[in-house]
């Protein structure tokens, strides 16, 4: 009641030198406000901000004393943040959005293209200028996103396309056999173009250029991201054929890559253990977080 009347009058009245003052917190507090909100589920934005507040000053210490439950936590919070991926995608693929929309993405979310490697990568930059300016200025060669391999510093260039990227022609020929699309034969070559003008102009882009530090051109690895998976067996046989015969660039679809995703949230949540109960409160005098 002290304390109400002072922030309210002094307080008020002078904030400069009457500073606003806090009740203090009895160990066992949060607690107890956790057990309350067992009963009623319903807790405002600042509610929420103060409880990450309180994880994120004392991350260390809970670490230290209850890794178990941080790790638990952790593993929560990765499963809300992959499920709103993949809502996401899911969303953007009932759309017909153009290429740019999925390379602003990408941008944003370059962990989705990582898992079209076989290996760790990370990205070096988007947009990036590989060379291939001609004398008049124009034609210049740029590549969606460029990789490295995190271990080694091989670099990769990833071109997108659009979901609805044809990969095999509608007809078949020589029985069910579907042959590949010029829309996908163009980005294949696209690609490996900009992988040509990367070769020759490395040297020259990595002259004193931190980008580039640590990393070689000595087996670069080129992807395209485009279409959707093939429906019927034929189809998804016809476009194995091809993308498996070529030797130098990786074809993934965006189902491919929203599949992966599904199944590393399956994984995820099939390892998950049954949520740990809340301790007992902690005995006056304990310091130690309740939970």
């Amino acid at each position: 009641m002290v304390l109400a009347r002072y922030n309210e009058l002094l307080h008020v009245a002078d904030p400069s030198q009457f500073e606003r003052r806090f009740p203090k917190i009895k160990p066992g507090a949060i607690y107890e406000l956790v057990k309350l909100g067992g009963q009623n589920q319903t807790r405002s934005a600042n509610d929420k901000l103060a409880a990450i507040s309180v994880i994120r000053d004392d991350a260390e210490k809970i670490a230290i004393e209850q890794p178990e439950q941080l790790l638990e936590l952790k593993s929560i919070i990765e499963q809300v943040t992959l499920k709103d991926l993949i809502a996401k995608i899911e969303d953007m693929l009932s759309k017909n959005l153009t290429e740019n929309k999925w390379q602003s993405f990408f941008k944003v979310n370059p962990f989705v293209l990582g898992l079209a490697f076989p290996h760790p990568v990370i990205m070096i930059q988007d947009q990036a200028h590989v060379g291939g300016t001609m004398l008049c200025g124009s034609g210049e060669s740029i590549v969606d996103f460029l990789f490295a391999q995190r271990f080694t510093g091989s670099l990769a260039l990833v071109e997108i396309k659009r979901p609805s990227t044809k990969l095999i022609e509608a007809r078949t020929f020589r029985g069910d056999l579907h042959a590949p699309h010029k829309e996908l034969t163009s980005a294949m070559a696209q690609v490996l173009d900009q992988r040509f003008q990367l070769l020759n102009n490395f040297a020259a882009r990595a002259h004193g250029d931190p980008t580039f530090k640590d990393t070689h051109v000595s087996a670069v690895h080129c992807i395209v991201i485009a279409g959707i998976t093939p429906e019927t067996i034929q189809e998804k046989r016809s476009l194995d054929l091809f993308r498996n015969s070529s030797r130098d660039v990786v074809v993934v679809t965006f189902v491919e890559l929203l599949e992966k995703l599904k199944e590393i949230l399956r994984v995820m949540t099939a390892s998950t253990t049954t949520p740990t109960a809340i301790p007992p409160a902690a005995p006056p005098g304990d310091n130690s977080l309740p939970f």
